[in-house]
């Protein structure tokens, strides 16, 4: 197997006459996502593009050796970049025993990930969930930084816990601006209550119907009088399209 691989590997293991591959590069990417991700501030696909080229390319003389070797880095880079939900579930264990990795790769290989797309606000590609992670972060819209697995999680109306939001107002003319430029869907604002996806910074209760308008109609009115409600969000909006896939 590859000698980078070894490394993470016990000395136990190492003993073994033979050594689970696949489930030793598992093994070390958790260690790596928990390092860089859970109490690091990696960008995510920074984080998968980083571990995946450090095993990759692979040499040596054995070329059974080898196919496994590139088919074992395929199938984790294909389970990090298409199965967040598994990386949100296994991965954010402090602890990621042989049991879990088995049970990860069971539900991967077996069990197709299904999208309700009619219940999601939107569906962004990697490029523009990044891009609006930086500018929401930037603004502080909400009372923590947030990752790119909680705004998928916010869009895709999957959150397990509601986002509290610290400048409210301007959060909710955000995504006005983004649904008038239909890059979300008409009903944003009932989804966001059906799901409790929001609270506010005050009340720390989630957001109603009638809160969204009145902050939306409130604001509008004041921006309205020196310009577009859209402008303040235009740059933002034209990257987001250049990203458009």
């Amino acid at each position: 197997m590859c000698n980078r691989c070894l490394v993470q590997c016990t000395r136990t293991e190492i003993e073994q006459p033979e050594v689970d591959e696949l489930w030793v590069l598992f093994r070390a990417a958790h260690e790596q996502y928990q390092s860089q991700i859970v109490n690091g501030k990696k960008l995510y696909h920074r984080f998968v593009n980083d571990f995946i080229s450090y095993h990759l390319p692979y040499f040596g003389q054995d070329e059974h050796r080898i196919r496994m070797h590139i088919s074992n880095v395929s199938s984790l880079y294909e389970l990090l970049t298409e199965r967040h939900d598994l990386i949100k579930r296994f991965f954010t264990k402090e602890n990621f025993t042989y049991e879990d990795c088995q049970a990860m790769l069971r539900e991967f290989n077996t069990v197709e990930l299904v999208y309700d797309h009619s219940r999601q606000m939107a569906r962004f590609n990697d490029d523009q969930i990044i891009l609006l992670m930086k500018y929401i972060n930037e603004e502080k819209l909400f009372d923590h930084d947030i990752d790119e697995f909680e705004l998928r999680g916010f869009f895709s109306c999957t959150l397990k816990e509601s986002l509290v939001a610290r400048k409210t107002t301007w959060l909710l003319l955000l995504l006005n601006a983004l649904a008038h430029e239909k890059l979300l869907v008409r009903g944003w604002q009932k989804l966001i209550v059906e799901n409790q996806l929001l609270k506010s910074n005050k009340a720390r209760k989630p957001i109603t119907k009638s809160a969204i308008s009145s902050n939306i109609s409130r604001k509008r009115n004041v921006l309205c009088q020196s310009g577009s409600e859209l402008d303040p969000f235009k740059s933002l909006i034209i990257k987001l399209k250049e990203y458009v896939k």
